[in-house]
């Protein structure tokens, strides 16, 4: 056993002036010292070895095998799942992949950590430690707490987080909208009709509304970014360009996935999956987005598209913005209807980008029959 695994317990003595003979300080202390056998130091805790010493004096050694896991055995109180300590390093609970810390009120803690384990053994179990399969979103359903008062928020089936609207928990007259709470009950024609006031589109982010013209506006729930891949972390960035977007970055903290330690080059010929495309006003105003070009001069980058807008011409915000690897190309067509078109992407290696793609327009006339805000998320791959 190590030091660590067990205490000695000394003998605690007053001496009585003019006797000159030590005295037990305690009428039970007599179990704690001048022990002659392993039977005068029994203490009652049924998973301790209790042992007569050097000097006749008791030691009582736990023995955590004899409780049943994750209940450890603590000296002077028995087995006990939550233990007490003064410092961390009593905290082990023999578990790998666990952070054991000691805690406000002497209280031992356990936390999984995930990244403490290996694929395929890749989710950390509090009590059999690294056991197969996928990260998971949570272990427990106060992780999954997403700040919206109406919805009832529970670690689920495969430890993902799952977000239930409950409209009754909103006003009278509210709906219950999963990313943005209680909402009174829109009408609506198109799906334009249910942004708020002075607002011409939604943050990608936050997903796309859609028109009922029976029940009204339906709001959207937040976008999920997912690109299948293990090795990237997936998250939607807000603030990322003018309107949010995908990313897809690399996971660094897992040694199998080879992250690029040099950036990527940033240039190149890519062919867009799922292909970016529609129109309106009756086919004057038209996007194709199926392969894109990008040049990189001195870091400053300018997107081409090849295959197509309502006008030729390259998008371009300028180095502030085009710069390598996450950037950010505009195109503003003037006319009867103004047109918007925005792209916003990630390099995540030199032969790959991830990114969003999103139309916006403003009538000028007559011209934008049809034309509505659309988002399209895409994965670019290199091409000769």
């Amino acid at each position: 056993m190590h030091r660590s695994d067990w205490i000695t317990v000394f003998p605690i003595v007053v001496v009585i002036a003019g006797c000159g003979e030590p005295r037990a300080a305690h009428p039970d202390a007599s179990a704690l010292f001048n022990c002659t056998s392993n039977a005068d130091c029994d203490d009652h805790i049924g998973c301790t070895a209790d042992n007569c010493g050097a000097g006749g004096v008791c030691a009582h050694s736990p023995i955590d095998s004899m409780c049943t896991a994750p209940a450890r055995c603590v000296v002077g109180v028995g087995c006990s799942s939550t233990m007490s300590c003064t410092d961390s390093s009593m905290c082990s609970d023999g578990v790998d992949c666990t952070l054991d810390t000691c805690n406000v009120g002497n209280v031992c803690g356990h936390q999984a950590i995930h990244s403490n384990c290996a694929p395929p053994n890749s989710v950390c179990d509090l009590v059999m430690g690294c056991i197969p399969g996928s990260t998971p979103d949570c272990t427990s359903s106060s992780q999954c707490d997403d700040g919206v008062s109406c919805t009832i928020d529970t670690c689920t089936v495969g430890m993902t987080c799952s977000h239930m609207p409950v409209d009754t928990m909103c006003m009278s007259g509210e709906r219950c909208d999963a990313s943005s709470g209680c909402q009174t009950h829109h009408s609506c024609a198109t799906a334009a009709d249910c942004m708020p006031a002075g607002q011409t589109w939604w943050n990608f982010c936050d997903g796309d509304p859609m028109c009922d013209t029976e029940f009204g506006c339906s709001f959207p729930t937040a976008r999920a970014c997912h690109d299948a891949d293990p090795c990237t972390v997936d998250s939607c960035d807000r603030t990322m360009g003018a309107n949010g977007a995908c990313v897809f970055a690399c996971d660094s903290s897992r040694p199998e996935c080879m992250c690029p330690t040099a950036g990527p080059t940033c240039a190149g010929h890519f062919q867009l999956t799922p292909t970016p495309m529609g129109g309106c006003a009756l086919g004057s105003v038209h996007w194709n987005l199926s392969t894109i070009q990008i040049d990189n001069v001195d870091g400053a980058l300018t997107v081409h598209v090849p295959s197509g807008l309502s006008s030729s011409g390259s998008m371009d915000t300028g180095s502030s913005t085009m710069t390598c690897p996450t950037f950010t190309a505009t195109r503003n067509i003037p006319g009867g209807c103004i047109e918007d078109y925005t792209i916003t992407a990630t390099f995540s290696d030199d032969d790959h980008l991830n990114g969003t793609f999103t139309t916006n327009f403003t009538p000028n006339s007559m011209g934008c029959l049809g034309c509505t805000f659309h988002s399209y998320s895409f994965t670019g791959v290199r091409i000769p």
